[in-house]
């Protein structure tokens, strides 16, 4: 059983519609007919349907209609292809993840909704419509995301993004149709063809069907995944990590900013708090810590004044004087 119009051949050949025929007629064939006809075949038992004239080869405007069209029910297999995947535990991130996504959506169409021929070889046929779906839409996704990778295609969510979006899909649409038109051949006659006319019509194709979906894309871009939130014992061992890093410079930085005070009410030369607190410190049995610096001298009657305690005296005359600067020992 076939469910036809009373002159499906004027819409196919546009006789009659002229371009508007073909461009509807095309994104009827590509969005209902093929789809349905490739259930029907899988199914078995169901009516074709043969609203749309194509047992002739498609002008280009009725190509540019199939392409356009053949992208909602790759939206809805992508769809379906995600939610699977989501009910496993599998999300798809990454260059290879999308593309590996876009991979299995085309096998998908091509096993489930795309019709092939049914008398000869039926099964082997629709493998090798999974197959060229696969590398292709492999390809598509390869390219696309890589490209969204890159600063010049990053885009986000809504009408600003589309020019973007369309432009980065249509780039990644070349060697995607490219990998049709050579994939089909060899699928078909067991050889790469390379057939330019063959080849421009398949890139042309599918740079269409690419920009058409990154238009839709525009506005359901899936939502970047948030990093999940630390704990509070993460949280208490990055900052102790960042406190102890920051320790030793922060007690330098106070060791250069300390106030000079004077060595003595005789000179007016100046020595180091944090010098005059090791000196104390070594006194009581401590470790120097930090070392007089050169530049700030002490003479012998400084050494011997009331500006050090006896013990600081003590260690002064121990550690060794000369009229230049003190030493740690």
């Amino acid at each position: 059983m076939t469910i036809e119009l009373s002159h499906p051949t004027n819409i196919a050949k546009g006789t009659e519609y002229g371009f508007w025929g073909d461009l509807v007629g095309g994104m009827f064939d590509g969005a209902i007919q093929n789809p349905y006809n490739g259930i029907a075949q899988t199914v078995g038992h169901l009516p074709q349907m043969q609203v749309v004239d194509n047992s002739s080869k498609a002008g280009v405007v009725k190509q540019f209609g199939i392409s356009a069209g053949t992208v909602i029910p790759f939206l809805l297999t992508r769809a379906a292809v995600r939610t699977m995947g989501g009910t496993i535990g599998l999300r798809a991130t990454g260059i290879i993840g999308g593309a590996t996504e876009a991979g299995v959506s085309g096998a998908v169409m091509g096993v489930a909704l795309t019709p092939v021929d049914q008398h000869h070889h039926f099964w082997e046929n629709k493998a090798k419509a999974a197959g060229v779906n696969a590398a292709t839409f492999f390809t598509l996704g390869l390219t696309g995301s890589a490209l969204s990778s890159t600063s010049a295609f990053a885009t986000g969510v809504g009408w600003r993004t589309v020019p973007v979006s369309v432009a980065r899909n249509a780039i990644a649409g070349m060697p995607g149709g490219f990998v049709n038109v050579e994939a089909n051949s060899l699928s078909n006659k067991n050889q790469f063809d390379f057939n330019p006319v063959e080849v421009s019509k398949g890139v042309l194709n599918y740079m269409a069907f690419e920009g058409i979906l990154g238009a839709f894309d525009s506005f359901n871009a899936p939502a970047t995944p948030q990093p999940p939130g630390k704990t509070t014992g993460e949280i208490s061992e990055q900052l102790a990590e960042q406190t102890n890093d920051q320790i030793p410079a922060g007690l330098a930085e106070v060791e250069k900013q300390l106030i000079q005070v004077p060595a003595s009410s005789q000179r007016g030369e100046a020595i180091s708090a944090v010098n005059k607190l090791n000196l104390s410190r070594t006194a009581r049995g401590g470790d120097i810590k930090v070392q007089i610096p050169a530049e700030q001298t002490l003479s012998a009657e400084e050494q011997k004044t009331g500006s050090f305690t006896p013990a600081e005296t003590a260690l002064i005359e121990r550690t060794g004087v000369n009229d230049r600067y003190v030493t740690g020992p």
